[in-house]
């Protein structure tokens, strides 16, 4: 008859699994915080580009297509951008109709902004509000296509391209990539 208990070849043996189950449960868990770090950090560099990736091509899509007999006032050159857009307002769900004009200077990619007027102005214009859209940013590169698929460097008022190509160029010390952004303007008048 064998009495009942474990053999220290036994409890050798399950120690021996157990020491295994632990070191690549702990190894597991090492890789996986050491990945969420990586992960944070890349969202703490790209997080605010990708805010302004969707806020450039909201901007971009809601690009006034002019009505006639007035045309669309969409004004592209290769380092700098101007046209009338609905502007979101802070926290009201609601848009105003504004000028925009997009540009990098001193590092920074701006926004400047003013409402948009639909008569003469008898006075000076106030000055345009500015919005610092991302720091870091050397300049900005805009190419423009035409309904036939050609790239061009500049655009004139009175249609809207079928596509704008923004390419942001970071300085080296901001260590930031970011792949070309491409927005299409709405091509018909909106119902107000």
């Amino acid at each position: 008859m064998r009495e009942h208990g474990f053999t220290l070849l036994e409890l050798l043996v399950a120690m021996l699994v157990l020491g295994m189950v632990s070191l690549l449960l702990s190894q597991g868990l090492q890789f996986g915080l050491r990945a969420q770090a990586q992960q944070s950090a890349m969202r703490a560099r790209t997080g605010d580009v990708e805010a302004v990736d969707q806020a450039l091509r909201r901007l971009i899509a809601a690009a006034d297509p002019g009505q006639y007999p007035e045309p669309a006032t969409l004004r592209g050159q290769p380092q700098q951008l101007s046209f009338t857009t609905d502007l979101p307002l802070h926290g009201a769900g609601q848009a105003q109709r504004a000028d925009v004009a997009l540009s990098a200077e001193a590092g920074r990619l701006l926004l400047r902004w003013q409402p948009h007027r639909h008569v003469a102005r008898f006075s000076p214009p106030p000055p345009p509000e500015q919005t610092i859209l991302l720091d870091g940013v050397e300049h900005v590169e805009l190419a423009y296509q035409t309904a036939t698929g050609v790239w061009r460097e500049s655009w004139i008022p009175g249609t809207l391209p079928a596509l704008i190509r923004l390419r942001l160029v970071f300085t080296a010390q901001s260590g930031r990539t970011w792949p070309p952004i491409l927005a299409a303007p709405l091509r018909e008048a909106a119902e107000r």
